[in-house]
C-alpha cells in the first residue's frame, strides 16, 4: 500500500480498530517509513494532549442536576408533541372514516339541497322584501331541510 492509504489508516490503528493483521501491516510499515512513523507519533501526542487537557477540565457545582433537568424538560416537550400528534392524528383517521362511511348520504343531502336551494332563490326573486334578509332565511331554511332530511332517512332505515 501506498503512504496516502496507510495515513488514512492511522486514526483506526490508534482508537484499535483494525484487524489483527493491517495492525501488524501497520506496524511494520511504520517501522520502515519515517514520515509515516513521524505522522503517527505527532497524531499520538496530539491525542494524549487532548485527553490530558480534557481529564482537567471540572464541571461546576450543580451542573449534572442541570443537565438532568434539561434532559427531563426535553423528554416531556418530546411525549407531549407526541401525545398532541396521536390524538390529531386519530381524529384525523376518524374524521376520514367518517366522510367515507356518509359519503352517500351526503350526495343525497346535497342533490336535495340544490334543488331546494334554486326553488327558494326563485321564489326570494319573486317577493319584494330586503335581499339580505332574504338571503340569511334561505340559509337557515335550505340548513333546516338538509338536517330534516337526514333525519327523514334514518328514521326510514335508508342511510
Amino acid at each position: 500500500m501506498k503512504c496516502s492509504e496507510w495515513e488514512d489508516l492511522i486514526y483506526e490503528y490508534l482508537d484499535g480498530e483494525l484487524a489483527q493483521e493491517m495492525k501488524v501491516h501497520m506496524e511494520e510499515h511504520c517501522r520502515s517509513c519515517a514520515a509515516c512513523n513521524s505522522r503517527l507519533q505527532t497524531i499520538r501526542q496530539a491525542m494524549a494532549a487532548f485527553r490530558q487537557e480534557i481529564c482537567s477540565v471540572e464541571a461546576g457545582d450543580g451542573f449534572t442536576r442541570k443537565v438532568m433537568l434539561e434532559i427531563n424538560k426535553r423528554e416531556m416537550v418530546s411525549f407531549w408533541s407526541y401525545a398532541v400528534g396521536g390524538v390529531l392524528g386519530s381524529m384525523a383517521l376518524v374524521l376520514m372514516l367518517l366522510t367515507i362511511a356518509l359519503f352517500p348520504v351526503l350526495q343525497i343531502a346535497t342533490r336535495y339541497a340544490i334543488q331546494f336551494i334554486s326553488f327558494w332563490l326563485e321564489l326570494v326573486a319573486a317577493l319584494p322584501f330586503n335581499a339580505v334578509l332574504a338571503l340569511l332565511f334561505s340559509a337557515f331554511l335550505v340548513f333546516l331541510a338538509v338536517a330534516m332530511r337526514g333525519v327523514w332517512h334514518m328514521e326510514e332505515g335508508q342511510v
